[in-house]
């Protein structure tokens, strides 16, 4: 199966259409650069972290234990082999330091001149540990 190209003239609608999705969703969503610097998030996932903003936060800062900090690292890998997948980490919940556990789907971003730029990634809240409930 190949992937399917939209018209010149539906590119507009669709990129609005996106920023919509990104902006709106119930789902964290977050573009981190090669780098480990986040590029974009929006509000569900600074929610998420307790922050108004991600600006000058690096992706190793959230997460909540060792074990989900080598995770990252590992997953930083698979995104540079251009792989997409799923898994889980706690992430930290940064004014009172309470890890909150997500699951995570990324997939990696490639540059219009074909190099890895980095990943987009999305991610839900365990709803047994949604934040403000018990």
């Amino acid at each position: 199966m190949s992937a399917r190209r939209l018209p010149s003239d539906a590119i507009s609608q669709f990129d609005q259409w996106a920023a919509a999705v990104f902006d709106e969703s119930s789902l964290g969503m977050i573009r981190v650069c090669s780098d480990l610097s986040i590029a974009a998030w929006n509000q569900t996932t600074a929610e998420t972290l307790g922050l108004a903003t991600l600006e000058g936060v690096s992706v190793a800062e959230l997460a909540a234990d060792q074990q989900s900090l080598n995770i990252l690292r590992n997953q930083g890998e698979q995104r540079r082999q251009g792989l997409s997948t799923e898994f889980e980490i706690n992430v930290i919940h940064l004014p009172d330091r309470r890890p909150v556990p997500v699951k995570v789907t990324a997939m990696p971003v490639i540059a219009d001149n074909g190099e890895f730029a980095g990943t987009f990634a999305m991610r839900s809240t365990n709803s047994r540990h949604r934040l403000g409930s018990n």
